[in-house]
């Protein structure tokens, strides 16, 4: 799956209703034609991973997208070595697995400190600084907090 496909499934995931092909196409950065046939591929690929109608698009079986974002995270090779390579990981991890996940499961996966996780969030949030949405950690657990702006949605990141 590429990065496109892969960004496109996070934002249907992170949505959870019916969006539009053209408000998929300003997120993405990209034309609402693309948004169809990287659709279009998707469903070939992986039958009805996405449902489309007059509303918009949205995401079918929530397992078969668990399963397809599982192994999209499993092609990426070892473990990240740099911030660069965290930051996206901890955020794909983080909305994987619905927008909560254990501190300590995390860390021992990124195979750092927990201090050094709590710098990556702080960077993290200072990328994010423009917009309604955090990540916070409470009883060992770090989760989104906020609600995403349309107008301010436009960061992006290299997966």
């Amino acid at each position: 799956m590429n990065d496109r496909a892969r960004r496109l499934v996070m934002l249907l995931e992170q949505s959870g209703t019916w969006i539009t092909a053209a408000s998929l196409a300003t997120s993405l950065g990209c034309s609402a034609r693309t948004v169809k046939t990287t659709v279009a591929h998707l469903n070939e690929s992986h039958p009805g991973i996405v449902i489309s109608s007059s509303h918009g698009y949205r995401l079918g079986d929530a397992q078969a997208v668990d399963d397809l974002l599982s192994s999209a995270t499993a092609g990426v090779s070892g473990v990240p070595q740099t911030a660069q390579e965290r930051r996206p990981r901890i955020l794909c991890q983080l909305l994987m697995r619905h927008n909560e996940l254990s501190v300590d499961e995390l860390a021992q996966e990124l195979c750092i400190s927990l201090t050094t996780l709590e710098n990556e969030i702080q960077a993290i949030n200072a990328d994010l600084s423009a917009s309604d949405v955090a990540l916070r950690t409470r009883a060992g657990q770090l989760f989104v907090a906020g609600e995403a702006r349309p107008e301010t949605s436009s960061i992006s990141w290299s997966w």
